[in-house]
């Protein structure tokens, strides 16, 4: 029973150790570059612009393999990156 909560303590450790390196920013850039490379990769091997996907899979351009979702989650997350980038970007009023 010790040495089980011992395991856990331990894990818990390798997966706050592994929050914290992912913060930092260097990780976060380079996560962004190959988040980049990757959305191009899927954009030159389906013919189709990121910001036209959902258009695609309406209207049958593109059908909604695993692989296309990959591509999907991919692009959400690039974009709440860029909304976020231009809200922490903007200079708050003073009045």
């Amino acid at each position: 029973m010790l040495q089980d909560q011992s395991r856990r303590t331990e894990r818990i450790r390798q997966i706050k150790a592994e929050l914290n390196r992912q913060r930092h920013p260097e990780v976060q850039r380079q996560f962004a570059e190959e988040r980049r490379e990757a959305i191009a990769g899927f954009e030159a091997r389906y013919g189709i612009p990121s910001d036209q996907i959902h258009q695609a899979i309406e209207d049958g351009r593109l059908v909604e393999t695993f692989e296309v979702n990959q591509w999907l989650h991919l692009w959400e997350i690039e974009q709440h990156a860029r909304r976020k980038a231009q809200t922490t970007r903007r200079p708050t009023r003073v009045e």
